[in-house]
């Protein structure tokens, strides 16, 4: 799953793997599972962002057409995860703007 962090202006990447290992007290990735859920499916144009321990989240798809590939770009580029370890799963659909 995918947020906006509005207070810092970065990406929030949920799963097993992130809430294990990920441990800074400045970007939160220790959440339950509502809490995660309801960080990442916000949609502004609806909802108010979701505050969870005082931070502000939308979902990652009003940041990026496609949260998955977002997140691919994010861990290859900005991590240096080899391109080979990275799986890309995104369930869900993304905000078609008309042509």
């Amino acid at each position: 799953m995918l947020a906006w962090d509005f207070n810092h202006r970065t990406p929030r990447f949920f799963s097993k793997w992130s809430q294990a290992n990920l441990r800074n007290e400045t970007f939160n990735h220790d959440m339950t599972m509502d809490n995660m859920v309801w960080a990442s499916a916000v949609t502004p144009y609806y909802f108010k962002p979701a505050v969870i321990d005082g931070a502000e989240y939308i979902s990652g798809d009003n940041v990026a057409l496609s949260p998955g590939m977002y997140a691919y770009y994010y861990a290859n580029e900005r991590k240096n995860d080899k391109q080979e370890k990275i799986r890309v799963v995104s369930i869900g659909s993304t905000n078609e703007e008309p042509e």
